[in-house]
């Protein structure tokens, strides 16, 4: 029996880009691969490159003149529809189409491939990607008013706008974000755009034979708004990088800590100001994640950066290298999650589970399938991170039993059974 090949396509790929999608693609192309199956990867990157396993092509657009070039991409269909003559994958995984081309489904399924995806964030439905509007609220869905609100800071909406956002490209960011923000845009070109995207969206859902979900959350409010009811099963994902139980912790202080983005989503200035009214010496808080570079608010890192560094007790690192958690894991008694958004199933929670660690986190999203004994808040009301906080110091120091998640290699194993049962039923189908 030949062996299965699989075509895995994301938005970006390690070092370059090191979010969870990301390192989990790479762990699941390579643990595909030591278990006999053809794996190659197709990803948008800042600079093309060829290797035998795998391709980068350039995104986003460089220079798009209207907003349809930021979501089809002729160019990358093309080279894609070249990957795929070359490898001829039985099944293609999507797991992310930002920067690259909403027709890459159709040119997958025209090649006669099966098509599956992934669901790992609102991207479909959102062009922000998180259901959360420009105002920080949650967003009830797609609808082509609140859409049309949410890109009118784009700049590629027609060839004019696009000249004017070439010259403001050379302004500093925080002039560039107002000159966007302050340019005149009409709304009926605005809503053109929002209808087209849900048009492209929508032909790019149909090609898709069948979806996975890593929670249950997100399978059930995509299938709301109209993407994989009926055809989404729920799939946990792996660890990507191994993760030991910490040692037990000494005596001092409660020690919170947030890995994530320093993005307004991932809530991380809700910590700081509830983290500034426990007591005095009560707990330590270390923020440790890459700050990424935000049109909207392209200050609100240093700004996060600049109130950690007021407060005792806090400490703040960027980045740090895949692999590199379990030193802050061990340092630290509670992961706090106080995401604004709906988070899917976040690695750094399975990390942290694994480590022994407990979590304080936003009640939305999936996070409490990971974790049933977390300590779950809503975001937005009053007071609540700071009393689920304050909760926690009276647990004191001390972590709980740590929760065993796949590895890479049993989680390809189940995967490859899941290809292997769309294989037969599209080649039934056909």
């Amino acid at each position: 029996m030949p062996a299965l090949r699989v075509l895995q396509v994301a938005h970006g790929w390690p070092p370059e880009r090191i979010g969870g999608v990301e390192l989990y693609v790479r762990a699941l192309h390579t643990a595909l691969r030591g278990r006999g199956v053809e794996s190659t990867v197709f990803h948008a990157a800042s600079q093309p490159e060829d290797r035998p396993h795998r391709r980068a092509v350039v995104g986003p657009h460089p220079a798009p003149k209207r907003y349809r070039e930021t979501l089809v991409r002729r160019s990358i269909e093309a080279r894609f529809r070249d990957w795929l003559a070359r490898h001829q994958p039985d099944v293609v995984h999507l797991h992310h189409l930002t920067h690259l081309s909403l027709g890459l489904p159709r040119v997958a399924a025209e090649c006669g491939a099966v098509v599956s995806m992934t669901l790992h964030d609102y991207w479909l439905p959102c062009a922000r990607g998180q259901l959360v509007d420009r105002r920080l609220e949650r967003c009830p869905g797609p609808a082509t008013a609140r859409c049309a609100a949410c890109i009118s800071g784009q700049l590629a909406l027609g060839p004019g706008t696009a000249a004017l956002g070439r010259l403001s490209a050379r302004l500093p960011a925080g002039w560039r974000a107002r000159a966007r923000e302050a340019l005149p845009t009409r709304a009926d070109a605005m809503q053109a755009a929002a209808r087209e995207r849900q048009q492209l969206i929508a032909a790019a859902v149909a090609r898709i034979a069948r979806f996975s979900s890593p929670s249950r959350s997100l399978a059930a409010r995509m299938a709301a708004l109209g993407i994989g009811a009926g055809r989404t099963d729920v799939m946990d994902l792996p660890l990507v990088h191994p993760v030991e139980p910490s040692p037990p912790p000494g005596e001092g202080p409660v020690r919170f800590l947030f890995l994530g983005s320093l993005i307004p989503t991932k809530g991380p200035q809700l910590l700081l100001e509830a983290f500034a009214r426990l007591p005095a010496g009560a707990a330590t808080l270390h923020i440790a994640g890459p700050a990424p570079a935000l049109d909207l608010d392209p200050d609100f890192a240093r700004r996060i950066t600049a109130r950690a560094r007021q407060l005792p007790g806090v400490s703040i690192e960027p980045a740090f290298p895949p692999g590199q958690v379990q030193r802050r894991l061990d340092d630290a008694d509670v992961l706090v999650v106080p995401s604004l958004w709906e988070e899917n199933s976040p690695l750094v929670v399975r990390e942290a589970t694994a480590a022994g660690l407990r979590i304080c986190a936003s009640e939305r999203g999936g996070i409490g399938e990971l974790d049933p004994d977390a300590r779950l808040f809503e975001p937005s009301a009053p007071g609540a991170l700071l009393m689920a906080l304050a909760a926690e110091l009276r647990a004191g120091r001390g972590r709980r039993p740590p929760i065993r998640w796949e590895q890479p290699a049993e989680h390809a194993g189940r995967l490859l059974s899941w290809y292997h049962r769309l294989v037969r039923e599209h080649r039934r189908h056909r």
